[in-house]
């Protein structure tokens, strides 16, 4: 097992990251930080046999994990960012959720690079994947940093379906874990991060700005 081996050491990360991560201009959300992932090999095997024991889960859900590897077909209560031609169309809604993602995912690729872990599957080959195994580190999260921050701003929006949204994040972050692309300790430092940042986004000018809008197309003007 490759528990302890560091993701860099195991994969070449994706060079869109690469250059992504050097084209940043200075950190503004520098201050933004998780806390590392678990060390302790006990820890870490347990993550590992409790994903084993999901794996029995992914016959049932390869469409899903298809889909969501796709932004536009992360589903929350039935809304989605892919095309809506017609009435029930909300481009502010989206033009809202596109931008804080743009903006999140730089924060969640430095983290990632910070913290270097290595893929559940290469600590144990055995586990396998049900989807190409991704080109960056493990910690945190991406799928569920991206869900959670979607879920916590069209909370915003439609109050009254924030349970839904918040619970088909959760999903999506766990359909990952079933997959076998996340430890469970991924989930979590995901969701923790968009925590944070939708926190640091509420305070900026161009999201109080755009929420207006974005609340008219849920009936909330």
């Amino acid at each position: 097992m490759l528990a302890a081996a560091r993701f860099s050491q195991t994969q070449a990360m994706d060079p869109r990251i690469e250059q992504l991560l050097r084209q940043t201009p200075g950190d503004r959300y520098a201050d933004v930080a998780l806390e590392g992932p678990p060390t302790d090999l006990a820890v870490i095997c347990a993550e590992l046999d409790a994903l084993q024991q999901l794996a029995s889960q992914r016959p049932n859900r390869q469409a899903q994990f298809a889909c969501e590897a796709d932004l536009a077909c992360l589903a929350f209560a039935g809304y989605t960012l892919g095309p809506k031609p017609g009435p029930d169309a909300k481009p502010m809604t989206a033009w809202l959720l596109t931008e804080a993602v743009r903006r999140l995912e730089p924060i969640t690729y430095r983290e990632k690079a910070r913290f270097d872990r290595v893929r559940p599957s290469v600590a144990r080959p055995s586990l396998g994947t049900a989807l190409p195994l991704p080109n960056h580190a493990s910690y945190p999260s991406g799928h569920a940093a991206t869900a959670t921050l979607m879920a916590e701003i069209l909370a915003e929006l439609s109050p009254q379906d924030g349970a839904a949204f918040r619970e088909d994040a959760r999903r999506i972050a766990h359909n990952r874990e079933i997959a076998g692309l996340h430890y469970i300790s991924d989930s979590e430092a995901g969701a923790r991060l968009a925590g944070m940042v939708v926190d640091r986004f509420r305070a900026e000018a161009w999201y109080r700005d755009a929420l207006p809008a974005a609340r008219c197309e849920w009936g909330r003007c």
